[in-house]
Formats: structure tokens, sequence, C-alpha cells
């Protein structure tokens, strides 16, 4: 088989920030720049950007700012700095336009982990093949056709309960790689598009995936940030999960998370109680949840109105109809 490298883009929306629900009067002080920067100073290539108004960001000694026009008349600030390699947050703040700045985090890391396992053919993939001519599942055949399959569990080991829809079973231990992100950054990119702008640190790396960078992409107009690992790896058949965040937010009394549940009420819940040993699983919005036999049925209705003929295909045309223009907010 032909080895190719694969290209991933893992991504962490880092919340809505808001004044309206931040108490500026019990805000702390964004943190002071040291008196001796670390050895590895921040170094960034500014070539690609292009300041505006509601959309700057400046090099000062070892610390990079980003200041941005956020939605209802709120501003937005991000500053960036070089910890031993590590892209580190120095401080995350916002205000109404003319106000105080409030940090909402200060020293924080972004931290990805991601768990890895190899990709599968299910049956029903190789029944479709088969009507169409192939019979023999080549390396080839497979290389083309392995994101076809909607039954799989790559990370299901050893995997006997779908001996019956899974082909190459039973799944080895070994196959499964677990890694959380380590950065080497010696510099970063910054650069504007449109209402956008992007800070890019080289030198991520993450178990499988390897010549890695973090992104951090703001949006005049929006008060999101978003966070983002792009990697890739040379082994084949690679399927993959993740979780991002930050870590080292201070977890004091009375702090909180905020989100909104299926039906867009507003819930809290308080971080300051016993130490939870495992995940507390939090039902929010914008999630889709559907049986599976109306799935099959969805999935063979939109091939026949679209002319596709795989899961594959329709994830790629849904993909292009919905990725919105370079500069588009």
């Amino acid at each position: 088989m032909r080895a190719r490298s694969t290209a991933v883009a893992l991504a962490l929306v880092v919340g809505a920030l808001s004044v309206d629900r931040f108490d500026m009067s019990a805000a702390p002080a964004a943190p002071a720049p040291p008196d001796n920067p670390p050895a590895n100073s921040l170094k960034c290539d500014l070539t690609g950007y292009k300041g505006a108004p509601g959309l700057t960001a400046a090099l000062v000694g070892d610390v990079l700012t980003l200041t941005w026009d956020g939605d209802k008349n709120q501003q937005g600030r991000l500053r960036l700095t070089n910890n031993g390699g590590t892209p580190t947050i120095q401080d995350l703040a916002v205000r109404r336009k003319g106000g105080t700045w409030g940090t909402l985090a200060s020293n924080v890391t972004p931290e990805f982990r991601v768990v890895s396992g190899r990709r599968r053919m299910d049956t029903e993939a190789q029944e479709g093949l088969r009507e169409n001519g192939i019979t023999e599942i080549t390396p080839e055949v497979f290389e083309k056709n392995q994101w076809d399959p909607f039954w799989d569990a790559p990370l299901n080991i050893p995997g006997t309960a779908d001996m019956g829809r899974t082909i190459g079973l039973p799944r080895k231990p070994e196959e499964v790689h677990r890694a959380t992100s380590i950065y080497q950054a010696q510099g970063c990119l910054v650069k504007t598009d449109g209402t956008r702008l992007s800070v890019n640190f080289p030198g991520l790396t993450m178990g499988v995936f390897s010549s890695g960078q973090l992104e951090f992409t703001i949006y005049k107009g929006s008060n999101l940030i978003r966070q983002e690992a792009i990697a890739k790896t040379d082994q084949n058949s690679v399927a993959y999960k993740y979780d991002a965040g930050l870590k080292g937010l201070a977890i004091e009394q009375g702090s909180r998370i905020v989100w909104r549940d299926p039906i867009n009420t507003r819930q809290e819940y308080l971080l300051d109680g016993a130490t939870n040993e495992r995940e507390a699983p939090l039902k929010t919005g914008n999630r889709l949840v559907i049986a599976e036999r109306t799935a099959e049925g969805h999935v063979e209705r939109i091939r026949e109105k679209l002319d596709l003929h795989s899961r594959g295909e329709i994830a790629t045309w849904f993909a292009r109809a919905v990725m919105p223009p370079a500069g588009a907010r």
C-alpha cells in the first residue's frame, strides 16, 4: 500500500466572551510582564499582517497582544507569549468599549488529548463494492474506500461484538495510541484575512501526529476565539478522537461553567466542590440525535437526490457547502 500523509485539524472554540455575566468589579488585574523575559523570547513574523480598526496585533517585548471589536459594543484582548517552547495565554480579557479590562484567564496553556486507532471497512461497504463488480478487497481498494463504512469502532478492543459487521477483527491493543500535545515553538506567524486574524505556532506533536502547528483565530464582530491544532501523520488508515481545552485555569470559590442546554436554557455547573474522578457529562445545545434506521433512510435519500455514491462523498459535498468563503465572518 502506498504511504501518504493525512492532515488533521483539531479545534476548540474558546467560549463566547461576555461582559453581561462578568462581574467587572471582582475581575483580577492583568498580570504584569516579567522583568526578565525567558531565553526563548517570542519572535513573530508579521509580514502577513495588516492592521485595521477593530482588529490589531502588536508585539512588544515577549508578548503578542491581539485586540479586536467583539459583539454588542464589547472588545476582547488576548496576550500570547512563549514559555519554554509552550505557547501560553498570558492574559485573556474583555471589556465594554472605553471601559476597564476584566481578566477572564491568565497564564493558561492550550491542551489537546488525542486517541488514535486503525480504520476498518464494514460488511455494508463490502456488499456495495460487490454490487459494483469489486469482489476482492485489495490494499488499493481498501485505501480508496476505507472512509465510507458507517460501522466501525477503532478504539474498541478486541471488538468481538462487531465481528458480524466489521472486516478484519479482532483488534490488537497496540493499535491504539494515546497522547497529549507537546510544544516546541520557536516563534509564531501572524496573518490577517479579511475580518479574521490568526496566530500560528509551529512545533506541535501529538502521538502519531507530527509536524503540527497550534493556531489561534479571532474574528472582528465576534466574541469567539478558535484554538486549533493542525498536524499530519504518515500512518495509513488512522481514525482518531480528541479532547481540547485550556490547562491552568484557577478554580476558586464560585468558579463555574456556563452553557446552553438543548432547549437553549442557560445552565451552570459549580467547580468548587469535591474533585470528580471522572468527567461529568453535560448536555449542550447544537447537538443532533436521531435513530439509526432513520439515519440510514436519510442517507439513501441524500445519495439519490445529489447523485452521490457514498457517505464520504456526502461529507465532502456538505463540507464544501457550509465552508465560509475566505475573509467571511
